[in-house]
């Protein structure tokens, strides 16, 4: 049997072929794991990436919506505008109306005397 430090590991005071035979089951092992991190890591990588492009998406979506927004904002402020504009209209053509009326009042009121 070779000789082994504490934890089954082969001492660094040990012969090459320590490396060689009983360390190699233990390296190979180290390289699987190494590996199976390396892929665990690229997947996360993977799925990062995906989370970018997904969040960059979204980013996209709420900018335009804002932009939409925005325009619509406007576009209410324009109808308020007209309306404002309308109702004075109206008010102007109610007082004219009203003047008219008096005039046909008076006129008629005239008449009769």
């Amino acid at each position: 049997a070779l000789p082994r430090d504490g934890d089954g590991s082969c001492s660094p005071s040990q012969s090459t072929s320590c490396v060689s035979t009983a360390c190699r089951g233990q390296l190979d092992a180290t390289r699987r794991e190494v590996e199976e991190r390396e892929r665990e890591i690229e997947k996360l990588r993977a799925q990062e990436e995906g989370l970018r492009s997904d969040a960059d998406a979204s980013r996209r979506d709420l900018e335009a919506r804002d932009r939409e927004i925005e325009a619509l904002r406007t576009q209410e402020e324009r109808f308020r505008g007209d309306a404002d504009a309308l109702r004075r209209e109206v008010e102007a053509r109610d007082r004219e109306l009203d003047a008219l009326r008096a005039e046909v009042v008076a006129s008629a009121q005239a008449s009769e005397d």
